[in-house]
């Protein structure tokens, strides 16, 4: 009666199957086709497909896999840690958004824990608005968005790093001890207070806020707020 007609685009990934009144079925990714048409029947096709990712899935599968590799070899704390980061500076729409990872990774890596991530996403906020606004631009961006390796005794000259990246990992490893020029003011046996104080000494904070208690107790306070946010349901 009738037949069935198998239209192959060459060598195109796809290939369109027409029933006998010229109506598509369906458009697929055909890896394999094996026809049956027996003489003097009204005619059947027998096809193995596998359907073409859509482009919706596509996109769905390349972001898991670099949220993957960001958070790979991280910890659930840490995991956690890097998540609360995010949010907390994707909520204010920074430039440090979406470095939560590099904040857990560093501190995982310098053997610190997630304290000094957020002690250090703090300071990025408070120092630059979570990166807004750095010395430079341009040819001359500095990424120094924690005021790290700043002076303005003969004007402000900061220390300019590759990226953020790069900025995130050497405060870190400041911060958490390792660095021996350092060390006698930051790590494990400092508490906050202290390594904040060294930061920022409470004489340079109250000749330009009245307060010398001011950079410590906003740093103390975003640091509340990252470590409060609960993202239970972004962690999975």
């Amino acid at each position: 009666m009738g037949t069935a007609d198998l239209l192959l685009e060459g060598a195109q990934p796809s290939a369109m199957i027409k029933t006998s009144n010229n109506r598509p079925m369906a458009m697929f990714s055909l890896f394999m086709a094996t026809t049956t048409l027996a003489s003097g029947t009204t005619g059947a096709v027998t096809i193995s497909v596998e359907p073409t990712p859509t482009i919706l899935e596509t996109i769905v599968s390349t972001v898991s896999d670099s949220v993957s590799d960001a958070t790979d070899g991280l910890d659930d704390e840490m995991e956690i840690c890097a998540a609360k980061i995010d949010a907390y500076y994707g909520k204010h729409k920074v430039p440090l958004a979406g470095y939560g990872s590099v904040f857990a990774r560093a501190a995982l890596e310098n053997g610190a824990d997630c304290e000094i991530a957020i002690l250090a996403a703090a300071k990025g906020m408070a120092e630059s608005t979570g990166g807004m606004y750095t010395p430079g631009s341009g040819a001359n961006e500095s990424y120094n968005a924690f005021g790290f390796g700043c002076s303005d005794k003969k004007g402000l000259k900061c220390k300019k790093y590759t990226g953020f990246d790069d900025a995130i990992e050497v405060v870190i490893y400041n911060l958490s001890g390792n660095n021996p020029k350092t060390a006698r003011y930051y790590g494990p046996d400092k508490t906050i207070t202290q390594m904040v104080n060294y930061y920022n000494p409470p004489k340079v904070v109250e000749a330009a806020y009245g307060d010398s208690t001011w950079y410590l107790n906003k740093i103390k306070r975003i640091m509340s707020q990252i470590d409060n946010i609960d993202v239970s349901d972004s962690s999975g």
